[in-house]
């Protein structure tokens, strides 16, 4: 039997060392509004923003979702394998997850247990000037093999 040993592309773990907590990053002192970017968004054909000044998180951390995503295992490795799967999905105002899509995944069924993982969690909504907005959210993940 395989594990898959997954390692987050250095942009989605630079940004989980920076932001170690959403409480902790709240600012109270009064900020001008920001102009944030939306666009219609293919999958569910609903206005999603591009552009927040607060991005959707999980509660427990990225890090806590990569801890899950090392748990996903294969009975067999294909011939052509691709070690780099990316998921996306649109997190609500209300942190539920909806228009869940795989862009990349050779193997066929990683991408599929990602998005139960990130299911699995509950998620603090992306918020443009004080308010909670829909985001897409991506997770890039690469993974090295090892034999168990």
């Amino acid at each position: 039997m395989w594990t898959l040993t997954a390692i987050l592309t250095i942009a989605f773990l630079t940004q989980s060392l920076d932001n170690p907590s959403y409480e902790k990053n709240r600012h109270v002192r009064y900020e001008e509004p920001k102009d944030c970017k939306t666009q219609v968004d293919s999958l569910t054909k609903k206005t999603i923003y591009i552009t927040v000044d607060r991005e959707a998180v999980n509660i427990g951390g990225q890090i806590a979702l990569l801890r899950q995503f090392e748990k996903i295992t294969l009975d067999s490795i294909p011939d052509d394998l691709d070690t780099r799967f990316i998921i996306a999905f649109v997190v609500d105002p209300s942190g539920q997850i909806t228009g869940e899509r795989i862009i990349k995944d050779k193997i066929g069924n990683v991408g599929q247990r990602m998005i139960k993982i990130a299911k699995s969690f509950k998620w603090i909504p992306a918020e443009c000037n004080g308010q909670k907005v829909p985001m897409l959210v991506k997770i890039p993940l690469q993974i090295c093999l090892q034999q168990n």
